[in-house]
């Protein structure tokens, strides 16, 4: 045998292909039969594990990381004592020092003094856990834990950072950092045992400093940009301030083919200003982070995720962290949507909502308080109070295809014609309609509590203006924000739907207001009518 046939023992190697000709002639390289993108790569030999990288520019993408299960974890766990620190405090009596031991549970990681099977210094949930780094021989864990309501602070959830120095070095350090935040978020398994490649998530921050109160870049660049940062491992952000809605069309138009996905800092009407929806949400997840008045989606998807409140459902849903930690988390799920046909279901423009709909009172308080969003939600309610002491006629014909008449059907792919048994109708004077897709339109308006992110259905009110007194209207206000405002008059009771038309009686009724909303932006004035669309794009939600 030739000398170049004998084996060498390596614990670690590089292959820099020197003819690219040569290179894009042959098969490129190879792991364990399958191909890995042509160029530089390297390898490292580890203990129980191996890291092959390929040379991908600045995405950096592991080509795979090869973790024998739980197994690394125990091993760089078990019998090991540490320095323990957390910051801030775990809470009173937690102490910090050295001589701790980590046990992992089937849901939490536990610290305890040496010695000591009773006492417990510290817990940590894993599905707290948003990063897992690693330095100095310390594993830093990043935490958005849940914090209930106090006479000082509402509930929601707060970051803390917790250091575990291991006292005896580990040369898995590395490797037991990344295998414990995979078995946090719940995809370790699918991440050994996957043939794809695991790749950073590209990911476009659209952020409005004009929405709301104008808090939106603050609280980015306080609370997200940080985390973002702690969780480079995973994800690859380009942050960019918006400066009117034709920039953020102009971004993803510009933009939809470079990332993984968008996420929007500021008011609901970011969604409704993407472009190309059909593309852009086949092909992207959606992420919000409130930042505006009304939060809608953030807010729904918090309450959708959550198994608890803390004794604090505005506060919690509405919470900045909270929000941010489904991001983090990066588990999505599918988002209901509707299709709108402006100037009725023969034609017109077509546009796509997910949030809401609005028309008479609803979208005249939505649109016409925009003056006072310094505010912030409350906005809403006082001018909504207001309005309704001045409030208009809206004549017209409402007709909604009802969810319950739609089992056994399949979902609509487009309008039923007008004439179809399917249609119900109502006419006369109405004070307005609201449509939900979610349960929220902001942190204090708890709409329909039993709506779900994608059960195929909105959430229709139409009330007629005789049951539309002030009293009425203060009194929903009032328990709005628990859900409790379906004990109305039987022209507010809560239809659910999956198609409705809105159909003006004469040309002074759209005159007199607004005209038709989708997601807080105003859509042409006439005729209205649309279709819910289930699954039409996924968002970062607990499923």
């Amino acid at each position: 045998m030739t000398h170049f046939w004998n084996p060498k023992s390596v614990v670690a190697w590089k292959i820099e292909p020197s003819d690219e000709n040569n290179e894009q002639a042959g098969e490129g390289p190879a792991v364990d039969g399958e191909s890995v993108p042509r160029g530089v790569i390297d390898g490292l030999v580890l203990p129980k594990a191996i890291r092959v990288y390929a040379d991908m520019g600045t995405s950096g993408r592991i080509y795979r990381l090869f973790i024998p299960g739980m197994d690394l974890i125990h091993d760089f766990f078990n019998g090991a004592l540490f320095a323990y620190r957390s910051k801030p405090s775990a809470g009173k009596g937690s102490l910090s020092g050295s001589s701790f031991t980590v046990t992992i549970d089937s849901d939490k990681l536990v610290v305890r003094p040496q010695g000591s099977t009773t006492i417990t210094t510290d817990v940590l949930q894993f599905e707290d856990v948003i990063a897992v780094n690693h330095g100095d021989l310390t594993m830093h864990i990043t935490v958005l834990e849940a914090k209930p309501k106090s006479c000082m602070s509402r509930a929601g959830r707060r970051r803390r950072d917790i250091y575990l120095r291991r006292e005896e070095p580990s040369n898995i350090l590395d490797l037991a950092s990344t295998a414990f935040l995979h078995h946090a978020l719940g995809d370790l398994d699918e991440m050994v045992n996957s043939a794809e490649c695991p790749t950073r998530t590209r990911m476009l921050v659209l952020v409005n400093p004009a929405s709301g109160k104008g808090q939106a870049e603050k609280l980015y660049r306080e609370y997200a940009a940080p985390l973002f940062k702690l969780a480079s491992d995973r994800f690859i952000v380009e942050t960019v301030m918006t400066v009117s809605s034709q920039h953020i069309r102009h971004l993803g138009m510009d933009n939809a083919d470079k990332y993984d996905a968008f996420v929007t800092c500021g008011g609901d009407g970011g969604i409704y200003q993407l472009p190309d929806w059909q593309y852009l949400f086949k092909h992207l997840k959606l992420g919000m982070l409130p930042g505006g008045s009304g939060n809608g989606l953030s807010t729904s998807a918090v309450y959708a995720s959550e198994k608890d409140f803390y004794g604090d459902i505005e506060g919690f849903v509405g919470d900045f962290n909270a929000a941010m930690r489904l991001i983090l988390r990066g588990k999505t799920t599918p988002l209901d949507g509707a299709i709108i046909k402006s100037g009725g279901s023969a034609g017109g423009e077509s546009c796509i909502g997910f949030l809401n709909g609005t028309w008479g009172f609803f979208s005249d308080v939505d649109i016409e308080s925009e003056k006072y969003r310094f505010i912030g939600e409350a906005r809403f309610t006082l001018y909504g109070l207001w309005r309704i002491l001045r409030l208009r006629h809206y004549q017209g014909r409402i007709s909604y295809i009802l969810s319950s008449d739609m089992k056994g059907r399949e979902a609509l792919k487009e309008l039923p014609l007008d004439d179809s048994p399917l249609w119900t109708t109502e006419e006369g004077d109405f004070a307005g309609v609201w449509l939900n897709n979610l349960s929220h339109s902001a942190p204090n308006l708890l709409i329909a509590p039993d709506q779900r992110l994608n059960d195929g259905q909105w959430s229709l009110r139409c009330p007629k203006r005789e049951d539309f007194t002030f009293s009425k209207f203060a009194k929903s206000s009032a328990s709005v924000s628990t859900g409790k405002n379906t004990d109305m008059a039987p022209s507010w009771v809560e239809k659910c739907v999956v198609a409705w038309k809105i159909e003006p009686a004469d040309d002074e009724v759209m005159e007199r207001g607004v005209g038709f909303c989708i997601d807080g932006e105003i859509i042409p004035r006439g005729e209205v009518a649309a279709y819910v669309s289930p699954g039409l794009l996924h968002v970062y939600a607990e499923p």
